[in-house]
């Protein structure tokens, strides 16, 4: 199947712009301070995570960046308004790992009733 978008939540960043540990080792969700880069200014997740992606080859003008969430919950609803539904990007699939797939599954059910799931990485 091919997919207008695809929705990548995320957990937030370390230092090196990775994935931070307290996502692999509690999987927790409560919310920790932001990092910070050496201006004192928040790292954005989503920005790194479109850099990785570029890094791997995936052209820069085929990725949309949601910088407004601090939460799932806050993924889907920006997504949704600021970006799939003005842009009729349909259908969609959202890539997340094992552990918040069944949460992820049911916020985005609630947010848009009917779409595809996959934890696989490309």
């Amino acid at each position: 199947m091919t997919y207008d978008c695809i929705v990548l939540p995320g957990g937030g960043v370390d230092l090196n712009g990775s994935p931070s540990a307290w996502v692999f080792l509690s999987r927790g969700t409560t919310h920790h301070p932001p990092v910070l880069n050496k201006n004192s200014f928040p790292i954005n997740e989503a920005t790194v995570s479109a850099a990785y992606l570029i890094e791997r080859n995936i052209p820069s003008n085929k990725i949309l960046i949601e910088n407004w969430s601090l939460d799932t919950i806050g993924n889907t609803y920006f997504a949704r308004q600021c970006i799939i539904e003005p842009m009729e990007l349909h259908p969609l699939a959202v890539i997340t790992n094992d552990f918040h797939m069944a949460r992820t599954k049911l916020i985005f059910d609630w947010f848009f009733f009917i779409i595809n799931f996959s934890n696989r990485s490309f």
